[in-house]
């Protein structure tokens, strides 16, 4: 410890002198307590000196120490003083504040004392405390305030931004506060016909010179935006001139309004306005039946044609009304399909019989489409109905024509099976044999073209439809076996589907003649199992004999029945294999759904 430390201390001799001081002036022992309490300590804590004598100053008064007391001590033990800002409490416990000064003096004993000095400054404290609460109100109620706005000197340099406009112009105020606004926001130098910043310049030029707040209705001044990206931006510009007491200009309020979606929607609306008077122009000069519908699918617009060739009034046709001109026995199914597009918002397409005068109906194709907004949700219907009542009645006639050939054709087919079963019973065994499976392929065929036929739209045949119905024609030619179908859908081709009846005719009637002894019943199995999306698995398989030990596909060439199979196989550009199914046997293909088919023979 230093020695200017442990010289005897004044206290004692000045004990009268500070004990009548109008200052808070405390000695006290650091481990006995309070030895000298001053009139001022009195007049201040309202503790006498008989009430705090041999008392910890800081238990007393309930001392609140900036640090801890521990790290006070030892600087008063290092340097021999310290001073700083305390907070105690009277003897009614009201709080003051002090700024006090602590000396520490060391007796050659090494007994510690400490002269506390203090200055009240609770009064100081309090204006401080309120000056600073006003200062934070004032700045929530600022940051608080809604509107976006700077605080402009009159060279135009920003003083300050709230945070509206911070938020506004996607900005900083550290970055803003002290340049000059045009330096801050520069123009946009891709706009070439830009002129926000010079319609600004002229309104704060006008403030200055006019004394009075300028506004500027709409003004588009693009933002740029941290990653230096320059957006575009419609604003409400007011500016209002700040007064001094001498009623000087001292500053500019620029306040904005950010009104670039309601420009947007105007342009928006101005936009579809203009589609819209073009849409009309154009619907009311085409032959076609146009109309619009809003987004629940009620009628809101037909164009003059309508009205025209059903001799019905538009309004008349509004809402539901078109249903009305529609053929009874087309009616319903139009409606359905109406109200199945407008709920699952899918494009619309359905063909049905428009009355044209009194007795006079003609078939219409109807179309629509839904007109989405920017958030995906369905905001109308346009469609047109165009006159296909010429191609309607070509296609019953070449129905009925194509119905006619089918049918003969399936008659030539069974003629051409019975000539040969006739045949075949004179012959001789091995060419009966022959003659017997070359009716059976040709009845194949015949029922292959039947089941074709009879598909609703020939260029693409649903497996789970043609499949079952063509093994269910061939299973009634033995009703002593059971035969199980299970077949997953899958679209091909009509070109396709005729070798694939043709392949599964093949392996059915082979499991039905030879898997099992004669006479016996047994179970057939076609399965179609959909691979992916692009490939096919088809199975044929028995619970019979088996097949022959050692068989292989690859060397059954003296088999017609195997070589047509591989043939067909081959055509689907498919991968063929054959295996015991213990019991029986079991034939497998996979094909791709839409391949080029190999060439066949022929």
């Amino acid at each position: 410890m230093s020695d200017h430390h442990r010289r005897p201390h004044p206290f004692q001799s000045d004990a009268d002198l500070i004990r009548h001081s109008d200052d808070p002036i405390i000695v006290w022992n650091i481990s006995k307590g309070v030895e000298t309490w001053s009139d001022g300590a009195t007049q201040l804590y309202g503790y006498s000196e008989e009430e705090a004598l041999h008392r910890s100053p800081a238990e007393l008064l309930g001392t609140d120490y900036p640090v801890p007391w521990d790290e006070i001590l030892s600087a008063l033990r290092t340097t021999g003083s310290w001073e700083g800002e305390l907070r105690k409490h009277g003897k009614d416990r009201r709080e003051v504040v002090l700024w006090s000064r602590l000396r520490l003096l060391v007796d050659p004993d090494g007994t510690e004392r400490v002269l506390e000095v203090s200055r009240d400054i609770t009064s100081r404290k309090r204006i401080e405390d309120a000056l600073r609460a006003a200062e934070a109100r004032f700045r929530s109620l600022y940051e608080a305030q809604q509107t976006a706005h700077l605080v402009l000197a009159t060279d135009f340099t920003i003083e300050a931004a709230s945070p509206g406009y911070l938020r506004a112009t996607m900005t900083r105020e550290e970055d803003l506060v002290g340049r000059n606004i045009f330096d801050a926001f520069p123009e946009n130098p891709d706009d070439p016909f830009a002129t926000g910043a010079r319609n600004l310049r002229r309104s704060l030029e006008r403030v200055l010179e006019s004394r009075r707040s300028d506004r500027i209705p709409v003004q588009k001044f693009d933002i740029r935006s941290p990653d230096g990206a320059f957006h575009l931006r419609w604003w409400v510009l007011l500016n209002i001139p700040v007064f001094a007491a001498d009623g000087q200009v001292t500053n500019i309020i620029n306040q904005v309004e950010d009104v670039t979606a309601e420009m947007e929607e105007r342009q928006k609306a101005a936009e579809a306005q203009a589609r819209e008077e073009r849409f009309r122009t154009v619907v009311e000069a085409i032959p076609a039946l146009a109309f619009e519908t809003d987004a629940a699918g009620s009628y809101t617009y037909v164009n003059a044609p309508f009205s025209l060739l059903t001799g019905m009034p538009g309004s008349a046709l509004l809402g539901d009304g078109w249903l009305q001109i529609v053929h009874p026995d087309d009616r319903g199914a139009a409606a359905a399909a109406w109200q199945e597009a407008v709920e699952q918002a899918h494009f619309y397409e359905t063909a049905f019989r428009i009355r044209t005068g009194e007795e006079s109906w003609r078939w219409f194709m109807a179309r629509g489409n839904p007109l989405r907004d920017q958030a995906g949700a369905v905001e109308k219907w346009i469609g047109i109905c165009n006159d296909i009542d010429g191609a309607k009645k070509l296609e019953e006639l070449q129905q009925l024509m194509m119905g006619e050939i089918s049918h003969r054709v399936k008659n030539s087919l069974a003629l051409v099976a019975s000539l040969l079963s006739l045949q075949a019973r004179t012959a001789g065994d091995d060419l009966r044999a022959a003659l017997q499976d070359a009716a059976a392929r040709v009845q194949a065929v015949a029922i292959v073209h039947d089941q074709l036929w009879r598909q609703a739209d020939a260029k693409a045949v649903d497996l789970a439809v043609f499949l079952p119905s063509l093994v269910l024609a061939v299973a009634r030619t033995a009703p002593r076996h059971d035969t199980v179908v299970r077949i997953d859908p899958a679209l091909v081709s009509a070109k396709m589907a005729v070798p694939i009846g043709l392949f599964v005719n093949e392996l059915v009637t082979n499991a039905y003649k030879y898997a099992y002894a004669k006479g016996s019943e047994g179970e057939v199995r076609v399965i179609g199992t959909t691979i992916g999306e692009e490939r096919y698995r088809l199975e044929v398989a028995d619970q019979g004999r088996g097949l022959p030990e050692a068989f292989d596909l690859t060397r059954a060439t003296t088999s017609l029945g195997m070589r047509v199979i591989t043939s067909l196989a081959a055509q689907l550009n498919g991968e063929l294999a054959a295996a015991s199914a213990d019991p029986g046997a079991q034939f497998v293909l996979e094909f791709p759904l839409t391949p080029r088919m190999a060439a066949g023979p022929g």
